[in-house]
């Protein structure tokens, strides 16, 4: 079980070979990410920076203040995703890396405003209002016949389902309809056999937030 706000901790520093500082994301009009030594440093170009780390079975996040700058100790011998998001200025980032010896592996991506994630022929998902509420709309295209399995993973917690399926009465729906997480990371999958769709969000003040991972 992943606890919220946990503090990550970091082993001893000879363990670890210092590196010297290295640009591992920027996102326009927001902030630059760097490794320095064993820690990531957020630099805010100007907005306030909402950042979460999700590092094996532990999640932390935290604000930067504008034009400030934030050190978080970086995982070590873990896959972690780091993300840096203002939603209401449609930005977002995230970085998903494994550091062992020193040595750091990574990926990093810049997002936009979310519209939707749909995988042809099998259904897709988008954000929608429901009763003043946001919600996570699933769709399946051919309900019956070829399902959506969904999950959503955001913090410490974890959810899946179907739209569309037949194995139990509330995977039936063809339009099944989940809670927005609010202020935290998240990530939706659709998925069915060989198909899948990944999603990285993240919402405030109702907007969000979204990387699409090809």
């Amino acid at each position: 079980m992943m606890i919220a706000g946990q503090v990550l901790n970091i082993p001893a520093k000879a363990q670890i070979t210092l590196t010297p500082t290295e640009e591992l994301l920027t996102v326009p009009g927001l902030c630059v990410v760097e490794r320095e030594d064993d820690h990531l440093m957020i630099r805010s170009k100007g907005p306030v920076v909402e950042w979460s780390l999700l590092a094996g079975a532990t999640y932390a996040q935290g604000e930067v203040p504008p034009g400030q700058l934030t050190s978080v100790p970086l995982p070590h011998y873990k896959t972690f995703i780091f993300t840096v998001a203002r939603p209401v200025l449609g930005k977002i980032g995230v970085i998903i890396g494994r550091e062992n010896d020193g040595r750091l592996g990574y990926k990093a991506y810049v997002g936009a405003p979310f519209a939707s994630l749909r995988i042809p022929g099998l259904g897709f998902t988008e954000v929608v209002v429901r009763g003043g509420k946001l919600y996570l709309h699933i769709h399946c295209d051919n309900p019956g016949v070829r399902p959506v399995e969904y999950s959503i993973l955001w913090g410490e917690d974890y959810h899946q389902s179907e739209a569309g399926g037949w194995a139990r009465p509330e995977f039936e729906p063809a339009d099944k309809y989940e809670p927005l997480p609010h202020y935290r990371t998240f990530i939706i999958t659709i998925a069915r056999y060989d198909k899948i769709g990944v999603m990285i969000g993240r919402e405030n003040d109702g907007q969000v937030g979204a990387i699409i991972l090809p």
